[in-house]
């Protein structure tokens, strides 16, 4: 009895609070399925990071991590800041000297920052859909409510009564135009401002990765250079 009630309550409100209930219906059916994606793609790059730092753990020179990006076939944004990392070090030339070991040092930064980069736009795909259904469900929400409520003093002016029979029907369907607005921002906007802290939090996880590369690259590098001087001495 109560769903025909709603229903009959939003389907008697007139064409407009149906097409704002429509259109809500339809913004709250693909934030779901946006959530429940990229909850998804969450877990599993979660879980293929934890395997290539695994990896990545058990091994203490540079030229390894080539080895690591070959054999690992699962792709997960650890690998892909490695690759990127790995690009850039193939591109400098043989010759290490303490006078160029900063810069050499500094152009892998670069590209480790590019890798960054490059895992943020990915990761924080959708985010622009989520964050305009958090905020525009309401309004379209409060639009039905004004909407719902001109309803009902048209009907008041035209009937000459504001009995409850009169103006129940366009108090109902502003109500029910705010409440599916509502409930379509809660989740969208809870589910945005947890992409967004994890987003973040992934940021500084691979800064840190980024940062213990460099620095198995730098000791790699000034090993190399003591161990020219060595010689030459």
């Amino acid at each position: 009895m109560q769903e025909f009630s709603l229903v009959h309550l939003i389907f008697g409100s007139g064409a407009f609070s149906v097409v704002i209930v429509g259109l809500l219906a339809a913004v709250s059916f693909v934030s779901w399925g946006v959530i429940i994606r990229k909850l998804l793609f969450q877990r599993r790059m979660a879980r293929a990071n934890e395997r290539f730092l695994g990896r990545f753990d058990r091994i203490s020179h540079f030229a390894e991590l080539r080895d690591i990006c070959l054999n690992e076939r699962e792709e997960c944004p650890l690998r892909g800041i490695a690759k990127e990392m790995l690009v850039e070090a193939s591109k400098l030339s043989g010759k290490v000297s303490y006078d160029n070991l900063h810069h050499r040092a500094g152009l892998l930064e670069e590209s480790a920052q590019r890798g960054i980069e490059t895992q943020r736009v990915v990761e924080s795909r959708y985010h622009g859909f989520l964050s305009v259904a958090a905020n525009l469900s309401p309004f379209l929400g409060l639009l039905g409510t004004v909407w719902g409520i001109m309803d009902s003093l048209w009907s008041i002016g035209k009937h000459g009564s504001a009995e409850l029979v009169v103006v129940a029907p366009g108090i109902g369907a502003a109500l029910v135009t705010t409440i599916a607005g509502l409930l379509v921002a809660i989740p969208a906007s809870g589910a945005f401002n947890l992409f967004v802290g994890r987003l973040n939090r992934n940021e500084v996880f691979y800064a840190n990765f980024c940062s213990r590369v460099l620095s198995m690259f730098k000791r790699d590098e000034l090993a190399a250079v003591e161990s020219v001087s060595e010689k030459g001495a």
